[in-house]
């Protein structure tokens, strides 16, 4: 349940672990870091494709597999603004699929203006966002607004969308007819993470994925 490309997880032991990801098509591995230089760093390493194919012969002899690793979804965690700048690194690391955790959503996002979703000729996009507030006694804020804002910014750049949980301390702003913030109502839910997509707001029922799952 760790970061793989946390300072003290060395490449040695990467690579058998790409390796078993690489043997066990079977399977879909989402791979979620703060630290994407580091995986870029890995991953563009000239040598890659073949120190895991190296490491797969210590559990099959012959070792096929593609590059990039199709099965493998690479992804950042983007909780607020100021780590956006993971992003553009996520998006020049080799991957089919590539995804962004917003969870915690800590503030709101803009993600649209700098064309991060978008899929274009010169860069490959965000295939998968997941959205949810955060957890937890002490569970900062997550205001529905934020959701709703990046849910939209998703539909229009064609990004697939999982609203995982509206978290333990959401509130809802109200607004006088002229737009004016009165106040933020707490909004309630029996699940204590506030993950029951059934105590959704009826648009915000939105649990999909980039690819057959």
């Amino acid at each position: 349940m760790g970061d793989l490309f946390h300072d003290s997880v060395i490449d040695e032991w990467l690579d058998p672990i790409f390796a078993v990801m690489a043997i066990a098509q079977q399977h879909t591995f989402q791979v979620l870091t703060k630290r994407p230089e580091r995986m870029q760093k890995y991953l563009f390493h000239p040598n890659a494709f073949d120190r895991i194919k190296n490491a797969a012969i210590e559990f099959t002899r012959k070792p096929n597999f593609n590059w990039p690793l199709p099965n493998v979804w690479l992804g950042v965690s983007v909780e607020n603004q100021k780590v956006a700048d993971r992003i553009p690194v996520l998006l020049k690391t080799p991957a089919t699929t590539r995804f962004l955790s917003c969870e915690p959503l800590l503030e709101n996002l803009d993600l649209e203006s700098n064309k991060y979703l978008y899929k274009s000729p010169s860069s490959p996009g965000i295939d998968w966002v997941i959205i949810g507030g955060e957890s937890g006694n002490n569970a900062r804020v997550c205001n529905l607004s934020w959701i709703r804002s990046l849910v939209n910014q998703c539909c229009w750049a064609n990004s697939s969308i999982f609203v995982k949980q509206l978290g333990s301390n959401c509130v809802n702003q109200h607004r006088y007819i002229d737009g004016v913030a009165t106040c933020n109502n707490q909004v309630k839910t029996r699940d204590r993470k506030g993950g029951d997509i059934n105590e959704f707001p009826e648009d915000l029922r939105i649990r999909e994925f980039p690819l057959p799952f």
